[in-house]
């Protein structure tokens, strides 16, 4: 049996494998776009992008130089699109403001809200507006299995649901206050909590600067998530707030340089030990790496 499923698989040929190749279709697509197979060309065709249903972004700045302008518009847009099996293009930007808002420039389509499905959970967003981070899958889904039966749970920086929603979906929190002040990222997390089927009486959310708004909400949370980059120190006060006045368990979100994890740790704890709190129990998890 084994050799029969080799010998099938080396009936593959070269012409096979190139077709399957997006970076051999982007390149191709390019050359018959732009007619010139120069290294001027080939050198600047992108390595990386992200894609999702749909859609492809590519990162800030490509396509941008003088040597494509001859060359953009509707037509170069859809052959890139044909060759990568999309049919909206985006081009990320700068993250812009203290609300660390998305800034992507569509090229290509006119819709830019899109479903993403991730561990069973739609997570639905403008996606030229709202940021969404696929790196943190291992954190989405681990979150919406760690909340115990009857827990109530407050999400100070909640966007379009990134940490609610599972936490929803697995049916075990009583409630969850979703806290933000981006209204794209509101718009979007109502909704998603419609296209999940979630019982809203579930779940409240509260627009506005959680530094003001939680002053309706203290004593209330079980366990508080603070997951903001690239530092959620400016919502501890806020987050001890909301948490139950016999404590609870804080989720906090933040950037360490790699091989020293341990100091951004310690400046956690000092931080908290300024308002007083006794910290019994603490674990260090690595998400993600820069």
């Amino acid at each position: 049996m084994v050799k029969i499923w080799l010998g099938r698989l080396l009936n593959f040929s070269r012409s096979d494998i190139v077709k399957s190749n997006p970076h051999q279709r982007l390149r191709d697509a390019i050359i018959e776009n732009t007619g010139d197979k120069s290294n001027v060309f080939i050198e600047n065709i992108p390595k990386k992008w992200e894609k999702f249903s749909d859609v492809v972004l590519f990162n800030e700045g490509t396509f941008g130089g003088e040597v494509w302008k001859p060359f953009i518009g509707n037509d170069f847009w859809n052959d890139i699109a044909e060759a990568l099996d999309v049919k909206r293009i985006g081009i990320k930007g700068e993250i812009r403001g203290r609300r660390r808002e998305s800034n992507v420039m569509m090229v290509l389509g006119d819709n830019d809200w899109v479903i993403r499905l991730e561990n069973g959970v739609k997570f639905g967003y403008n996606f030229t507006k709202c940021m969404f981070s696929a790196g943190n899958i291992n954190e989405r889904r681990r979150m919406g299995e760690i909340v115990t039966n009857n827990e109530i749970v407050v999400d100070l920086y909640a966007g379009i649901g990134y940490y609610s929603l599972p936490i929803l979906a697995n049916g075990l929190a009583k409630h969850v206050y979703c806290f933000d002040w981006n209204p794209t990222a509101i718009y979007a997390l109502k909704r998603n909590i419609g296209i999940n089927g979630i019982d809203g009486s579930r779940c409240s959310v509260i627009e506005g600067d959680n530094r003001i708004t939680t002053n309706e909400y203290r004593n209330i949370a079980d366990r508080v998530i603070l997951g903001l980059l690239p530092s959620s120190f400016g919502g501890f006060e806020a987050a001890l707030r909301v948490l139950k006045g016999n404590g609870g368990i804080l989720h906090i979100h933040g950037l360490g340089k790699s091989g020293s994890h341990l100091g951004w740790v310690t400046e956690v704890e000092h931080q908290l030990l300024d308002y007083d709190y006794k910290i019994n129990k603490k674990e260090l998890i690595v998400i993600k790496s820069h």
